[in-house]
């Protein structure tokens, strides 16, 4: 019998040791799960920003591409006013640069 009173006080001994390392804790898990769902729901949204700012450089290169090409267009149209034999076609030369 006292072998099972002793083996009874140890068992609550633990077990008052556990109650104080859970008191201990607190609330402590859920502030980490938290702070991990925060940082996971940061993580997406910058994976996201970065997927923005490369279809925005490719956007912007495009249309770097075609300020050149209507520039050179631009260009040609203008040293072809200066090649025209009839007003129609310095009109028409016109109306492409202006378009």
């Amino acid at each position: 019998m006292e072998k099972r009173l002793h083996l009874l006080y140890m068992l609550q001994k633990v077990d008052s040791e556990l109650q104080d390392i859970h008191e201990m804790k607190g609330d402590l898990p859920e502030l980490v799960a938290q702070l991990s769902e925060k940082v996971d729901g940061l993580k997406k949204r910058i994976k996201e920003l970065n997927e923005t700012i490369k279809e925005s450089k490719i956007q912007r290169d495009n249309a770097d591409v075609e300020i050149i090409n209507l520039s050179e267009k631009m260009d040609k149209y203008k040293k072809q006013q200066f090649q025209v034999k009839s007003n129609k076609q310095y009109d028409a030369l016109t109306k492409e640069i202006e378009g």
